[in-house]
């Protein structure tokens, strides 16, 4: 592209050149749009870099403009690298904006050569007064005072002042804007304070004008075609344009390998590039950098984070990090969605017959599945026997965008996203669990008859691509709440010889916060028929209560958060092989053992489950190191090893191995079982039951199968509760879908049972708050 007279583009330009930009641009019918940024970016190439990167990205998926126009030089290499797929970019062969104002890089070389001590004001410099002067030296102690004492704001002022001293001369160029009065008297006076003689030279407007009117040509314009980055020339060319470049990145996965992968550049966080390549992140926050679930380790090349360049070796979260280059690095198995195998025992406390839900008129398989918001689980069942024949668990890959319903609600509000996550949970979550399990058992995909799901709300509507959002609003109307009979078609579930036509049942739910998974472990639990009252707790992803009292139903739902399925914990994690379940904790002696799932040595355990910090929250309360409060005592903390305590800026840790318990995550706890204590005990006292009156409290989920009851009840996650009356029933939403496919008339009940149920919501409830911060003490 030799010449080029555009008729239509978009302009990004340093504030510098606004005024001058405006000015010259008057009658410019053909820029569609300019967008102005900050000036001094280039003392942050790297954040610079990743601004205008994204600015470009927007604006070449328009289809309104031709070129994408840059008012700057290289500046500081803050440009180079920069790249568009659809739209040619354009910048003028400047290593920085004073050429622009000279008219020419020839230009501004010559006047260099007359010149060395100069020192170059311009209108937009002096706007902020950031230029040599007094008022950048006042400017630059405000910026210190908060950061040093006196004496260093002194040797930093004289640095600069020193750096001041290789110029003579001020400059004052200007291309003819309104303000170059007033802001060459500015520049005259700052010549003045500092001792220099002072110059007023007029710039030369051709190039800033031919650069924004499209007329280009390879002497003084960089073009980089679609598909090539700006790249650095050493010679008189000042750039150039090359291919964009792929890099390799060298992962080593702790329980699966080593791999080399090879990417294009681009503007992708670590943890998208990684996904893209199937290694699947475990960013349970949305991607959001609030949680530590997809932390890697570095161990060779750089990345950027908010701007600032992390080198080797580091620790850092992947959906943060972008890449400068070629990597390697280590990803633990908490870090990874595909080890995720969970192979829990589920109770079935009631008497039922064998009559499947679906015929089997030859085909003798079929599946119970619960989705839930963090794992899905899934057994394959002999129709004829009821016989379990395999039973897989897997991590809902819909964690990417958020690890409570709240966020994924919210992430539907966009049509494409919603897509996406229904592609998540059927295509990379039922999908390799369905053909894992018929491995497993020998049998045939095209074998089975039909299949039964249960779940929370959203994640049934998830299932299914239906709407959620209405669920994340005022009166929070499920567009469904009944059991749905589907075929696999219906729900993209026809894959791998499952028969289109084979029938899917969700289970129905209760209300939009308690779904079908309580409707199933109510069923599966046998609590309705329990002579005395009853209570289910269900802590996982969501805290859901259902009390059962003299024929009487009634339930409800806490944000309870994730905490106890180990999302936002420093190193918290599922339960799973892997992990740290159970903890042994004493000051005198000082004792520290850790118990694992899978009989993994506890220096290699990769991160610590919800019953761990159970027991060191209880444990930790008992022995006085933890307060009431849940922060730790000063001076039952020097009762710690050396070894095992950490105290820094971030607060105080107690430490084993590479796993640590920090201030922070038992805060999160308190949150957690306030939310579940206070929630039981407005249930009961809706219900006019005492604790005592409970005959049983099942406890349900992944969380209660490794729970040390007795510490549940000390810390207050289930206030007043005697052990005896505890019985953990395992993933009752999994025995509940399993029921329903064994026998027809369970599905029946689950029907005419919906219309039983009083929820109470708990926001409307005046004393739940003062509950909940009653309930956030530990013991309480």
């Amino acid at each position: 592209m030799s010449q080029n007279n555009a008729s239509s583009i978009a302009v990004l330009a340093c504030s510098v050149l606004e005024n001058e930009i405006k000015l010259l641009a008057r009658g410019a019918r053909h820029i569609v749009e300019t967008r102005f940024f900050e000036l001094g970016m280039h003392d942050r190439p790297e954040q610079m870099r990743i601004v205008l990167q994204e600015h470009v990205d927007q604006l070449d998926a328009r289809g309104d403009i031709e070129a994408i126009v840059l008012a700057y030089g290289l500046c500081g290499l803050g440009t180079v690298g920069l790249h568009a797929s659809r739209h040619a970019l354009v910048l003028p062969r400047a290593h920085d904006c004073i050429t622009l104002f000279m008219g020419s890089k020839e230009a501004y070389a010559r006047h260099r050569k007359q010149c060395a001590d100069c020192y170059y004001y311009t209108p937009g410099w002096n706007r902020k007064r950031r230029v040599p002067g007094p008022e950048r030296l006042a400017w630059l102690r405000s910026e210190y005072a908060a950061k040093f004492d006196a004496e260093e704001i002194d040797d930093l002022i004289e640095a600069e002042r020193e750096q001041w001293r290789a110029y003579q001369a001020a400059v004052f160029l200007d291309l003819g804007t309104d303000d170059a009065e007033t802001e060459c008297a500015y520049a005259r006076r700052c010549a003045q304070w500092l001792g220099w003689r002072f110059e007023r030279m007029q710039g030369d407007p051709k190039l800033l004008r031919d650069l924004i009117w499209g007329n280009w040509d390879e002497g003084r314009f960089q073009i980089v075609q679609p598909g090539m980055r700006l790249a650095h020339a050493t010679d008189e060319s000042i750039m150039r344009a090359e291919p964009v470049a792929t890099i390799n990145i060298d992962v080593e996965l702790e329980s699966n390998g080593s791999r080399r992968i090879a990417v294009e550049r681009d503007n992708r966080s670590l943890a998208e590039i990684l996904a893209a390549n199937g290694i699947a992140i475990n960013t349970r926050c949305g991607g959001r950098g609030l949680c530590r679930g997809c932390e890697l380790e570095l161990r060779a090349g750089s990345v950027t984070r908010y701007g600032e360049i992390v080198s080797a070796p580091a620790t850092v979260q992947a959906c943060l990090s972008k890449l400068n280059g070629a990597a390697s690095i280590y990803i633990p198995a908490r870090a990874q969605l595909a080890k995720a195998e969970r192979f829990e025992a589920f109770d079935v406390g009631v008497a039922h017959a064998v009559r499947p839900l679906f015929p089997v008129a030859g085909k003798h398989t079929a599946f119970a599945i619960d989705v839930g918001t963090t794992t899905v689980d899934l057994v394959l069942v002999d129709l004829a026997s009821g016989e379990v024949l395999s039973r897989t668990g897997e991590f809902n890959r819909q964690l990417r965008f958020g690890d409570n319903v709240l966020a994924r609600i919210d992430a539907a509000r966009d049509p494409a996203r919603l897509a996406e996550m229904n592609r998540a949970v059927v295509e990379e979550t039922i999908r390799p669990l369905l053909a894992r399990a018929c491995g497993i058992a020998g049998r045939p995909m095209g074998s089975i008859a039909g299949g039964t799901i249960a779940g929370n709300t959203t994640m049934l509507h998830l299932l299914v691509g239906e709407d959620p959002t209405p669920l994340g609003v005022a009166p929070f109307t499920p567009t469904f709440i009944s059991g749905k009979r589907l075929r696999a078609a219906d729900i993209n579930m026809s894959f791998d010889g499952l028969a289109p036509e084979t029938p899917i049942q969700l289970l129905p739910g209760i209300a939009a916060y308690i779904g079908a998974d309580i409707m199933a472990g109510v069923a599966a639990s046998g609590m309705a028929l329990d002579s005395a009252p009853s209570l289910l707790v269900d802590i996982g992803t969501n805290g859901e209560i259902a009390l059962q009292a003299g024929g009487k139903l009634i339930a409800c739902a806490t944000a309870a958060g994730p905490a106890f399925e180990g999302c936002g914990l420093s190193c918290g994690m599922p339960a799973q092989t892997g992990a740290v379940s159970e903890i042994r904790f004493g000051l005198e002696p000082f004792v520290l053992e850790a118990g694992t799932i899978g009989g993994v040595a506890p220096d290699r355990a990769a991160g610590l489950c919800g019953s761990a910090y159970v027991d060191f929250l209880a444990l930790g309360r008992s022995c006085g190191l933890l307060t009431e409060t849940g922060r730790f005592d000063r001076g039952k903390w020097h009762g710690i090893s050396v070894e095992n305590r950490i105290e820094n800026k971030n607060g105080r840790a107690v430490r084993f191995g590479n796993l640590s318990i920090h201030e922070r995550d038992i805060a999160l706890l308190q949150q957690a079982k306030a939310a579940i204590g206070a929630g039981i005990e407005i249930l009961l006292e809706k219900a006019g039951v005492r604790v005592s009156d409970l005959g049983r409290v099942y406890l349900a989920g992944a969380f209660g199968m490794h729970l040390n009851v007795a510490h549940a009840i000390a810390i207050g996650l289930l206030p007043r509760v005697r052990e005896e009356q505890v019985r953990v029933i395992g993933n009752s939403a999994l025995a509940g879908a399993y029921l329903a496919l064994m026998d027809r008339e369970v599905l029946e009940k689950m029907e005419s049972m919906r219309a039983e149920w009083e929820v109470i919501q708990l926001n409307s409830v005046g004393s739940f708050e003062e509950r909940f911060i009653e309930h956030l003490m530990l013991g309480s």
